[in-house]
């Protein structure tokens, strides 16, 4: 299963992290406000420095061709007659017959499969490698830098409790992505939360799980 799907089938798991996340980031901003101005003015610094290399990136002749082939499929499909007429149809609150609908269908099914496969042609190409590999080098930095760790040390300390949340609701979703779905770096960041005594819960701990999800799913 794709991340996509899992997320999918997933989502109330995902979503209950996400919001969770949310409170965490609330908790952070009152209760270690020094700490995360610092760490947000660095974030801007690097996020420029990435929006930077993607104009570069756009200039290259491998990203143009990319973009030429994308938009000669684009306009095969917005231009294919079922596809126009389907729209016009449905525009005009007309009901389209099951001849166009599933012409339709198959056209657009077709289009998603092209764009994908130029997307992976563009991802194995020489250019895209090396600013792909730029771009993770400065992302790291965002989790790196002196200024997140005191951060991340800071929220340990003031929000635990919502820190042994997250972990929680972690160890359920990894639980069902490692018993229903078989994924084994599931099962190790379960393993791992469960041997975890959360009494005596450190950051050390936390950073060990966000390491394990960081090299599984990201």
């Amino acid at each position: 299963m794709d991340k996509f799907k899992q997320i999918q089938k997933y989502s109330k798991e995902f979503n209950a992290i996400i919001v969770h996340s949310m409170k965490l980031i609330e908790c952070n901003k009152e209760k270690c406000k020094k700490e995360t101005n610092r760490q947000k003015k660095y974030g801007d610094i690097v996020m420029a420095k990435i929006a930077k290399l993607s104009k570069q990136e756009e200039k290259t002749k491998s990203f143009r061709s990319f973009n030429k082939k994308k938009a000669i499929v684009r306009d095969s499909y917005n231009k294919h007659m079922d596809v126009k007429t389907y729209l016009e149809q449905f525009k005009n609150n007309i009901k389209n017959n099951i001849k166009i609908v599933m012409s339709r269908k198959k056209t657009i099914k077709k289009f998603f499969r092209k764009m994908n496969n130029i997307r992976k042609e563009y991802l194995k190409t020489v250019t895209k490698k090396q600013f792909e590999k730029e771009k993770k080098g400065f992302l790291k930095e965002l989790t790196t830098n002196t200024r997140y760790v005191e951060l991340a040390k800071c929220s340990f300390d003031k929000c635990l409790k919502l820190h042994k949340k997250g972990l929680v609701l972690v160890k359920n979703l990894a639980d069902k992505l490692c018993k229903k779905e078989n994924i084994q770096k599931a099962c190790k960041i379960s393993n791992v939360i469960d041997k975890m005594v959360f009494l005596k819960l450190t950051y050390k701990d936390k950073i060990r799980v966000l390491k394990l999800i960081k090299d599984s799913f990201v």
